[in-house]
């Protein structure tokens, strides 16, 4: 469950996606390809109300005002939908819902500035305006995949 001001994890990286993150620089010896990507996979992802707008950082230090790192903001997740899905006797069967968010850049940002660790990442989600009391969100999993790009796609 979220607090009122949000909230923080670690995902601890799997050695594929460490070795991915650890050359991201592209420099010599590098095993990222050309359009190889990392994604930040937000699972289970439940609300008692819709009008809620999370902001997603990544590698953003314990103690840190998100807003003073622009550079870390991996996306924003609007939660329309989720009380739905949150329903157990709706469709989703109180699943929740996944959201997706393209964490390539920053994560580079991160290797390019010494700041990522290669075997673990922190994610926060922020509020855009604090939580009120009883809105409940949670998120059930937290992960990082890469997506190498496959046999003739453009690079």
């Amino acid at each position: 469950m979220l607090e009122p001001g949000g909230g923080q994890d670690v995902v601890r990286l799997e050695p594929t996606v460490e070795a991915v993150a650890a050359r991201l620089d592209g420099g010599v010896g590098s095993i990222v390809q050309p359009g190889d990507r990392l994604f930040l996979n937000l699972e289970g992802l439940r609300a008692n109300e819709d009008a809620i707008v999370l902001d997603v950082y990544v590698g953003l230090p314990v103690g840190a005002v998100p807003a003073d790192h622009p550079e870390l903001l991996a996306g924003s997740i609007g939660l329309f939908g989720t009380q739905a899905a949150t329903d157990p006797d709706g469709p989703h069967g109180g699943r929740g819902l996944t959201h997706v968010l393209d964490v390539t850049d920053v994560v580079a940002g991160l290797r390019r500035s010494d700041a990522l660790d290669p075997r673990a990442l922190t994610v926060t989600i922020v509020p855009m305006t604090p939580l009120e009391p009883g809105d409940d969100v949670s998120v059930s999993r937290i992960s990082v995949f890469r997506e190498a790009p496959r046999a003739g796609d453009a690079s």
